[in-house]
This record gives C-alpha cells, structure tokens and sequence, in this order.
C-alpha cells in the first residue's frame, strides 16, 4: 500500500508477532491488513520514541 503504509520491522515473541509501519493513519494499516488478510487485535499510534540518547541532557554551562 505504498506509499500511505510501509512496513519498518516486526518484534516476533512466543505467542505473538508486533509490527512497525510508517503510515497515514491507523485506518490506513486496518485497510492493509483487511486486504492482506493478517490478523491484527489493535493499532495504536505511537506519539514518541525513546531511546538510550532521549535520555542524555547535556552538562550546565555546555
């Protein structure tokens, strides 16, 4: 569904698979997944990321 959808990676767990994409919107994943065929029990838009260097504030007076 390119370009509104593009699939980043998956997180593959015992029991479950998460997938990343970078998309319009969630009713754009919900069309991909409906025409796919893949299960999905949610979308959920992710409003921040945070990493190890989200976490560094700089030295006073730098």
């Amino acid at each position: 569904m390119a370009p509104q959808a593009q699939w980043i990676h998956s997180f593959v767990t015992d029991d479950k698979i998460y997938c990343l994409y970078l998309a319009d919107n969630a009713e754009t994943i919900r069309e991909h997944v409906r025409r796919g065929g893949f299960p999905a029990d949610h979308v959920a838009l992710v409003r921040a990321l945070i990493d190890p260097t989200t976490g560094e504030t700089p030295l006073a007076g730098e």
